[in-house]
């Protein structure tokens, strides 16, 4: 009898413990839904784990998504970033979906529009990155596949931008291609290519000025961007004055000849006047009389 009071109370424990596995299982697939940053992480540091326990320090394959499709890789975590918490649980593809007007449950549209003007300026560093590391692989003559996911440094800290990743394959690519286009009619193709890109973005997430964004990144004129990099070092000195030189303005006709030591010019005539209809009439007689004609 005692033994199968003990049997019952153990079938009974066993069958909690398997309802409770259950439960956990289906609030952590809720969570997942609902914040994937996290699990990202997690998933993150359970593969460097790995990888030291396997004593291989080979970075993980790429992860790619389509053009509205998965996460990507995930990105690396470094100690010195913070990130910035105004975003809450928007980061990554979620804030492009908040962003490009898909409506999240957790997440109220008020917000969103606040956050709006500030994710269209990481949104740009975002771009211009990955322009510039087209640029910097194009000079060392190593293409690489760039990731549609980017980690950007702001000033209240990082926030992890996405964009999808056909856009982020034109934008670098432009960025590589324009090492060596240096004539006018290349770089306006190029230009063509990345302003197209640039504006599916601004369309999708309501940001302005994709025009002044792509003529910024990729001028007609190769100096124009050698320029622009020291734009810098300019704003720095924006506030002190600086010498310039001015143009001595042009002396009049007569001044002009006195201080060369010449005899002045004459006054000049005017339509209409005594010395003008004087000065014509001498003239038509000088020319009857050279033709014969008494006057």
């Amino acid at each position: 009898m005692g033994s199968i009071l003990l049997f019952s109370i153990l079938a009974i424990l066993a069958m909690m413990l398997l309802l409770m596995i259950l439960v956990v299982d289906q609030v952590r697939g809720v969570h997942r839904a609902i914040v994937p940053e996290e699990f990202d992480l997690e998933d993150e540091h359970q593969g460097d784990d790995s990888r030291q326990a396997n004593g291989n320090g080979a970075a993980p394959a790429l992860a790619f998504s389509d053009t509205d499709g998965s996460e990507g890789a995930p990105l690396p975590q470094e100690d010195s970033d913070k990130p910035d918490t105004s975003f809450g649980t928007l980061v990554s593809k979620r804030l492009w979906d908040a962003m490009s007007g898909k409506p999240l449950p957790d997440i109220d549209e008020k917000l969103v529009e606040e956050l709006r003007p500030r994710y269209h300026v990481l949104l740009a560093k975002h771009c211009e990155e990955l322009f510039n590391e087209g640029v910097e692989n194009g000079k060392a003559g190593k293409a690489s596949v760039p990731q549609n996911k980017h980690k950007v440094k702001g000033l209240r800290g990082s926030v992890i931008s996405w964009i999808p990743q056909q856009h982020a394959d034109t934008i670098y690519q432009a960025g590589y291609d324009s090492v060596l286009a240096q004539s006018t009619e290349a770089r306006q193709a190029l230009q063509k290519t990345l302003l197209g890109a640039l504006k599916v973005i601004a369309t999708r997430t309501a940001m302005v000025n994709a025009e002044a964004l792509a003529e910024r990144l990729l001028p007609l004129n190769p100096s124009d961007a050698q320029a622009s990099d020291g734009q810098a070092g300019d704003d720095v000195g924006a506030g002190q004055p600086t010498a310039t030189a001015t143009a001595t303005p042009a002396l009049p006709g007569p001044a002009s000849a006195e201080a060369k030591g010449s005899e002045p010019a004459p006054p000049a005539l005017t339509l209409n006047s005594p010395d003008m209809t004087a000065a014509v009439a001498a003239a038509a007689k000088a020319a009857m009389k050279q033709d014969g004609v008494p006057g």
